[in-house]
């Protein structure tokens, strides 16, 4: 994103024609040239009317600015003299008038003006400083007594308060009036956001036009809302308020209002300038014409609405734009700015909005009802459309509403897309950040990159191993298969074959992390279309590897099951559909092996936190007993690697009835498949030895359980031998 599309909309107004886009260029111009050419030497009164939002201020200083530079082909003693007042920032009832006249002061009578211009300046400031007492003015909130304390809050007077008020006021306007008669130089006295004013504040500024400062060869611009002024004048008019604002204003011009198109014109422009670095593949053009006629276009009546929006808009994409869907983000913001309470109760009722429902759903007259009292909430000019709008959003609210109907793969697909739909992604539309334990986009992305390099790679997964986020990024990752580089994905696959063993147990999903494992590279290395590129790719990642066993026992025997070997009962997959043919399955394993007899010799093996089912492989493929009971001997000896030998011979059960809310665990332990490996009286005989459940403090909560479940349940399993699993505890 440019820098300039990160920069805030604030709500002001344009200074100048090359912001112009509403097409009100023209008109400014046609203004500014009148004003210049009006011939009248009387005080002219011209009034900019229009709602608030409708770009008052806008055309004003395009109107100036037009004046300024016809201006400069002028000589200096004809030039126009530009004043601009906002009252708004002098709203003080007894400070008002003052402030007016000041500020004229100032402006006609700075240094380089002609000596008549700064007598003028000098005697605006006496009439200001008079003005401020309030005696000779009644439409000036409260008189203030003549006191010193007076004098010190109106300014430096050169002359004490007494010896102004002795001066004739009248005297004093007349005196201005015959210099300015006699100049060439037209003053134009912009007065802006006088509906901005209180009532009081409003009568004041029109008395101040109409009776105190109507002088010659002054031209005052008026902006205001009509309605708003003329409502102020009726407390001081009952029933003539709009007549006395007539017989001030010589000149009203309405501005036209803002076509629906030029609003929708001016709205694409500022989407455009903050959308303008996304790649067009990230943004579905259907879908967003889609988003749009449904009722995003329905949000906006002025400009205010636009810069309002936009606003909101920059601010919160700046801190979610690499984790959300653009669209649904441009979408949902619209709802936050305008109608605050739906977005609330929509952020809410997560479940309603992302639950993928079915044809049997008890909940969907619930959540019917919830989404009902959600639209029924908003202002009923929202209501017409507001449905539609989001069941574009929230394909789920077309279940609830109707007869369509969406499979599980709909929701990897609102999750790759970041859709505001998917249940992992609907929280940063609302908290405008990921939850603790999630991983951004940006990470993802650099994660990817760094897949050039396997080394880099490995460190990018280490770190997110030290984060506790490794398990969520297995879990997504294959989302983003299609964005590996081909030239990348041997590092890839190596690089997660060789940390494999270090990544935390995931027991979301049957098979846990090694699944996860296989899921991605399985992804990547399909993408190769001949079977030898496969093979030599698991071959070098094998041959590599240094940290992980496990993993790589476990993906070669997920590659026994799909050959139905062994105990795997027959595959149903057509052999040019395997990964690997058969005899470079035979390779792997041969490879496997070398690697378990490798660990065994360096003394790794008997420490692995899975070494049973590494064993059991190894069996499977060939391992002789000697082989086997040389690691077992190993292992028996070593108090804490006994520990570890009888934690792998420890499972879940999980058990939920129709009553509970949440599930049940407990735990069983394999006496049959550890009888296989080594004499129950020889494990039991050591850990009577050691005492573990009293000595060992560190044990891990795993290896407290298989402990624990070893003493309670041996003796029942040596009276009852046919009964090799027993369930123990919870």
């Amino acid at each position: 994103m440019t820098e300039g599309s990160m920069m805030f909309n604030p709500d002001r107004p344009i200074e100048s024609f090359h912001e112009d886009l509403l097409n009100r260029a023209n008109l400014a111009k046609s203004i500014g040239e009148a004003i210049l050419k009006s011939q009248t030497k009387d005080s002219l009164v011209i009034g900019l009317l229009g709602k608030w939002g409708s770009g008052k201020t806008s055309l004003v200083n395009m109107i100036e600015e037009h004046i300024m530079k016809i201006s400069t082909e002028v000589e200096p003693e004809k030039r126009p003299i530009i004043v601009y007042f906002n009252p708004w920032n002098f709203s003080d009832q007894n400070q008002l008038v003052y402030q007016f006249f000041n500020h004229l002061s100032i402006v006609i009578g700075r240094e380089d003006s002609s000596v008549a211009l700064k007598k003028v300046g000098s005697l605006l400031k006496t009439v200001g400083k008079i003005s401020s007492v309030g005696k000779y003015f009644p439409f000036v909130s409260q008189a203030s007594s003549v006191s010193s304390d007076v004098c010190n809050t109106v300014g430096e007077a050169t002359e004490n308060f007494a010896q102004m008020l002795e001066k004739d006021l009248s005297g004093i306007r007349t005196e201005i009036s015959n210099i300015l008669k006699e100049q060439d130089n037209k003053i134009i006295i912009i007065i802006d956001d006088i509906d901005r004013l209180n009532d009081k504040e409003i009568r004041q500024i029109f008395q101040l036009v109409k009776s105190l400062a109507d002088f010659p060869n002054t031209v005052y611009l008026l902006t205001f809302d009509k309605k708003v002024v003329a409502d102020a004048l009726e407390k001081d008019q009952p029933g003539h308020g709009t007549e006395y604002l007539e017989k001030i204003i010589q000149v009203p011009l309405d501005i036209p209002l803002i076509s629906k198109s030029e609003l929708e014109r001016l709205l694409t422009i500022q989407l455009d300038k903050l959308l303008e670095n996304i790649p067009e593949s990230e943004f579905d053009r259907v879908y967003w014409g889609n988003v749009y006629q449904s009722g995003f276009k329905h949000f906006f009546e002025n400009i205010r609405d636009v810069t309002r929006y936009i606003n909101v808009l920059r601010f919160n994409y700046e801190l979610v734009k690499d984790e959300v869907n653009p669209i649904d983000f441009i979408a949902i913001t619209a709802v936050q700015v305008f109608i605050p309470e739906v977005y609330r109760k929509i952020s809410e009722n997560k479940e309603v909005f992302t639950r993928i429902a079915t044809t049997s759903d008890r909940n969907k007259q619930e959540h019917k009802q919830i989404c009902d009292e959600i639209i029924g909430s908003a202002d009923s000019k929202f209501q017409k459309f507001l449905l539609g709008y989001l069941e574009i959003l929230f394909p789920n609210l077309n279940t609830i509403y109707g007869a369509i109907f969406y499979d599980r793969s709909f929701e990897r697909s609102w999750r790759v897309d970041r859709r505001i739909c998917s249940e992992d992604v609907f929280d940063v539309y609302f908290k405008f950040s990921i939850s603790d334990g999630e991983i951004s986009q940006r990470e993802i992305k650099s994660i990817i990159y760094s897949g050039n390099d396997s080394e880099k790679f490995s460190e990018k997964l280490l770190e997110l191993i030290k984060n506790g986020k490794i398990l969520r990024f297995l879990a997504i990752f294959p989302d983003h298969a299609r964005e590996i580089q081909e030239s990348n994905i041997v590092n890839i696959i190596s690089s997660v074959l060789d940390i494999g063993d270090l990544f935390p147990s995931d027991n979301t999903i049957l098979y846990g992390t090694p699944l996860r494992i296989h899921i991605i590279t399985n992804s990547l290395i399909k993408r190769f279309s001949t079977e030898n590129e496969r093979f030599t790719i698991l071959k070098n990642s094998i041959e590599n590897s240094t940290r992980s066993l496990y993993s790589l026992a476990w993906e070669v025997d997920y590659l026994d099951e799909s050959h139905g070997r062994y105990h795997y009962k027959k595959s149903e997959t057509h052999e040019e559909n395997l990964i690997v043919s058969a005899d470079h399955l035979d390779a792997l394993e041969d490879l496997v092996c070398t690697k378990i007899k490798v660990w065994a010799e360096n003394g790794k093996l008997e420490s692995h936190k899975k070494i049973i089912p590494i064993l059991q492989v190894w069996k499977q493929w060939g391992a002789n007993e000697t082989e086997i009971n040389n690691v077992i001997n190993k292992v028996i000896k070593d108090d804490h690697n006994l520990i570890n030998f009888v934690s792998n011979f420890i499972s879940p059960v999980y058990s939920h009835t129709i009553n509970d809310y949440v599930g049940t665990t407990t735990w069983r332990i394999n006496f049959g498949l550890m009888k296989e490996f080594i004499n129950l009286s020889e494990i039991e005989d050591r850990l009577n030895e050691i005492d573990p459940l009293n000595k060992f403090e560190n044990m891990t909560d795993m290896e407290k359980i298989a402990v624990k479940l070893f003493f309670e349940n041996i003796e029942a399993y040596k009276l009852d031998t046919s009964q090799k699993i027993l369930p123990l505890i919870d």
